[in-house]
């Protein structure tokens, strides 16, 4: 072979040699980025989510990010409906947490269904949900909720948002007071969890969690839900913690293991 086509040569496979070595150098460093920094979790929503009545590490939201051993935020307050999450969502703090977020999950909607008038959620129990206080309450929740997506979106377009569904906390009491309060709820609830389901469809990035069924399906469900019939006790967050982490597990992210 000519000395010239041996350097021509001897060059091109030094200049493959660095091109090869740095992509996969490259690659090495995007793969080491993603595995050393912890994915930003963030709450939204009621005090189902802040965790009303239970100890902060007995919180849903917490377990999961100690699951997965994500970096944890939560903004959820007592008493919020949609109304109130709409106005939190212009909170600088809060649009920047949710600008930050790879995962946001959102519990909102029971205090929509809780405020109701006891007339109203009477005339429910007579006549069933059909009523116009009833529509214009799950259409509030349905308008409101897309508003916040929306918000969402144009903050963070590529964020994984999780809506878990309204369980009936009603469900399972022997109280016969509570027993008419549950057969409303087991009409309401599936109406107002099927207008997260048409919300979530509009987005690929948004997935329900399903907390109802899981709920629904307990052999004793009255230990998922404290003294008050509203909020869930210690028992009640571990079961909505292994639904969002089963949820998050279908789409790809990896729990930590127990000896992590």
């Amino acid at each position: 072979m000519p000395k010239k086509a041996v350097i021509k040569y001897t060059i091109l496979a030094i200049v493959l040699v660095f091109l090869i070595s740095g992509a996969v150098f490259f690659l090495y460093a995007a793969v080491a980025k993603t595995s050393e920094s912890p994915q930003n979790f963030l709450v939204l929503g009621d005090s189902i989510a802040s965790g009303y009545g239970v100890e902060e590490n007995e919180i849903y939201g917490k377990q999961v990010a100690n699951n997965f051993g994500f970096i944890y935020q939560n903004y959820a307050a007592e008493g919020y409906d949609t109304q109130d999450l709409l106005a939190q969502m212009d909170l600088k703090e809060v649009r920047s947490a949710v600008r930050d977020a790879d995962i946001i999950e959102l519990s909102i909607g029971g205090n929509n269904a809780l405020n109701l008038p006891y007339a109203d959620m009477f005339s429910a129990a007579i006549t069933g949900v059909d009523g116009n206080v009833i529509q214009d309450m799950v259409t509030e929740i349905e308008t409101d909720l897309q508003t916040v997506l929306q918000q969402i979106r144009t903050l963070n377009p590529d964020g994984i948002l999780l809506i878990q569904t309204l369980y009936n906390p009603f469900h399972g009491s022997s109280n016969p007071i509570y027993q008419v309060a549950e057969n409303i709820m087991d009409e309401l609830a599936p109406l107002i969890n099927q207008k997260y389901e048409e919300c979530a469809a509009q987005d690929d990035n948004t997935y329900i969690a399903d907390v109802y069924t899981a709920f629904e399906q307990q052999d004793n469900p009255s230990l998922l839900i404290a003294g008050d019939r509203v909020h869930p006790t210690a028992a009640g967050h571990a079961l909505i913690a292994d639904v969002l982490t089963e949820s998050l597990i279908d789409l790809g992210f990896e729990p930590r293991s127990a000896n992590t």
